[in-house]
Formats: C-alpha cells, structure tokens, sequence
C-alpha cells in the first residue's frame, strides 16, 4: 500500500499555502473518486457460495472497500446479475441455485479518510494529484483560491480517470457493461 504523503510533492509543485493535513484529506478524496471512476484497482475472488444463502465477498484489506462488482464467473460462464444472481447491498451475493465454484472480479477503492492508498496508483499519482489540486483551488475564503486553475486540473483528472479506464480494459479486457444485440422481428 502506498501513504498519501508520496503524492504530496505533486500536489506542492503546482500550490503553496495548503497545510498538509489540507492536501493529504484532498489527495484522499481524490484518489477514492479516481479508483471509483476508472476501475483501476481490481481484485478476483474465488467463493463456494451455498444454494439459496447471503454470500458476502471478502476483502483482502481492512482499509479498500469494493466499488464495483465487474465479473461473475461459474464453470466458464458469465453470471449476470438480475438474472442469475441479486446483488444486495453492502456487496452481498445471493444465489438461487448452487453454482459451484465462482470466480469474482471486482474493483476496489480506499475508504474515505484513510492514509493509505492501492499501489496501482503510484503509476497515475499526476493525475491523483491534478484531482487534489482541483479541490484545494476551488476552496473559497483562502489566499491560494483560484477557479480557472481548478478547471484545469479538473479536465486533467477527467482525462486521467479516462486514460486509466482505456489501460485497465486493454489489460483486462473484462467490462461490467452488457449491450446485448436486440433481435427484431420485421414481419
């Protein structure tokens, strides 16, 4: 895991005035709404999940939490859910029918204050950074406020989240998005 305070030289060479603590609670809101948006940090679970009980999905780390459930697999086969398995909330599964074997991918975020973040975000701390920096120049009441340069570094942040999403897909090329092909009858 990686602390916020590595990121914290991104943040200082494009601002002075924030304390520490201000940037680091802006890096951490940052770095959440970034593992939220682009997908980027991803784990896969392998469950056994009983016919007709709550499975819930595990967590390797008490500080991330799981956003997104993207894939579920059971003997080779993509489970849908509404279809073959409901998502309750807080991430639990529930299967109607015992399935087997089921593999899990889904993606991860921190958890909203903590100092420590996934170290797949090492690789985009510029864009963790120009995150932070839209939320400390949009402060109102300071001396380093500054709406012009907030925008820019939001298009910065946007642009990140986007180019992260299109490098996590070509990696893993898994897309919790289904678009299936509507057949018609035209007679």
């Amino acid at each position: 895991m990686a602390e916020l305070t590595d990121f914290l030289p991104y943040v200082r060479r494009h601002i002075s005035g924030p304390l520490n603590i201000m940037m680091t609670d802006a890096l951490s809101m940052s770095a959440v709404a970034f593992c939220r948006q682009s997908l980027l940090c991803r784990r896969e679970a392998t469950l056994s999940p009983p016919a007709g009980e709550d499975c819930v999905l595990p967590y390797d780390a008490e500080n991330e939490e799981c956003v997104h459930i993207i894939r579920i697999l059971a003997d080779g086969r993509e489970l849908f859910a509404g279809h073959d398995v409901e998502i309750r909330p807080g991430r639990v599964m529930h299967f109607a029918c015992s399935p087997g074997e089921v593999s899990v991918l889904y993606a991860v975020a921190p958890k909203a204050g903590s100092r420590q973040v996934q170290d797949e975000l090492r690789a985009w701390s510029e864009e963790v950074a120009a995150g932070a920096l839209e939320r400390l120049f949009m402060q109102t009441g300071v001396s380093w406020s500054d709406p012009s340069r907030a925008q820019y570094f939001s298009v910065l942040f946007s642009e990140g989240i986007r180019r992260a999403y299109r490098d996590t897909l070509a990696t893993s090329p898994y897309s919790s998005y289904r678009n299936p092909v509507r057949r018609q009858r035209f007679y």
